[in-house]
């Protein structure tokens, strides 16, 4: 549970109760992690403790101004292949320390965004890493496959902590496109999938509003081909990125939709603008999408609508669809 949720939960309860709950943790408690979190000095004088605690030294924020001329640095050596390749700028011994580098950036510009001033200066320089990392998941920058991974921050986490900044000192008009583009625009690890970045941004499109501005800009990407450059790429690898990119504002507006119990909109959307080579894939996609929002009758409803236009779905499909006409529920697995 977060930390939010144990203080409504400890609400509910009598002063017998929380009596009986703390001596229950207190038995459970290594004796290891009594000595070294000092339980027995909480549980004796509980004011001094936690006063204590919030006495505890916070670094300063680091120089703002100091932060950018070295992130601007290390960012270009970075994309010139200096942490990676030969060469006479970045020495062989320091290379390898790039990682530890980009965590501590990370960790100084949260720091220096406690200074309010600071904050869309430390938003721009973080969104900057991100991007970089982004980048470093596809392209060779660094050693090693997975730069987040590297880094010791997951791309949710870190993504999550950029969106946290910009949505500070953002209006909503400029904050939900902004984070729509940082997702279907850059590249992800290998551990992840886009749609756990678009998980990340929907906590923070939380006012139908927000949702609003998310499918609007959504459609006109896909409508007017808003989306990053494909320069560079030939012919077939930028028709494969511009669809990628094209699929994931549909998914993510469908799932703007479906918060906002549009659900004919997204299913609308989605067969629309939704591209596959094959229109049973298409159909499987669909399915398993509305499988995850747990919606029985419009899973029926479109794999009735497929069968009738012709569309012979896989097996796992058919016998999903047969569990819910026998049973009225999902199966647990599709």
């Amino acid at each position: 549970m977060k930390i939010d949720e144990v203080r409504e939960l400890l609400e509910k309860y009598s002063a017998k109760q929380l009596r009986q709950i703390v001596t229950e943790m207190y038995k459970l408690m290594p004796k290891a992690l009594k000595e070294t979190s000092k339980i027995d000095d909480l549980l004796k004088n509980p004011d001094a403790f936690l006063n204590l605690k919030k006495e505890k030294k916070v670094p300063p924020p680091e120089d703002i101004d100091d932060l950018e001329c070295e992130i601007d640095d290390f960012v270009e050596n970075a994309y010139k292949q200096y942490y990676f390749a030969p060469n006479s700028i970045v020495s062989k011994k320091d290379r390898p320390k790039w990682r530890f580098v980009v965590k501590q950036f990370y960790k100084s510009l949260l720091n220096a965004a406690r200074v309010r001033e600071n904050i869309p200066k430390a938003s721009a320089l973080l969104e900057k890493l991100y991007v970089m990392l982004c980048y470093a998941c596809n392209y060779i920058l660094f050693s090693g496959d997975d730069p987040f991974q590297s880094v010791g921050i997951a791309q949710p986490v870190f993504f999550r902590a950029l969106l946290s900044l910009k949505r500070e000192h953002e209006s909503i008009s400029v904050f939900v496109p902004k984070a729509i583009s940082l997702i279907v625009e850059n590249d992800v690890n290998r551990s992840i999938v886009q749609g756990e970045l678009m998980q990340v941004a929907l906590e923070f499109f939380h006012t139908p509003d927000a949702k609003r501005i998310a499918i609007q800009d959504c459609v006109e990407k896909i409508s007017h081909g808003r989306l990053k450059s494909t320069k560079g790429l030939d012919k077939m690898m930028a028709e494969i990125n511009l669809r990628d990119m094209r699929n994931q504002l549909v998914k993510i507006a469908f799932l703007c939709f479906f918060e906002l119990g549009e659900y004919e909109n997204g299913i609308q959307l989605f067969a629309k603008s939704y591209t596959v080579r094959d229109q049973e894939i298409k159909l499987y996609i669909l399915l398993r999408w509305l499988f995850a929002q747990q919606k029985t009758d419009y899973f029926v409803q479109e794999y009735n609508k497929a069968i009738q236009a012709g569309i012979k779905p896989r097996k796992e499909i058919v016998d999903a669809f047969d569990f819910i006409q026998s049973t009225g529920e999902f199966p647990k697995y599709l």
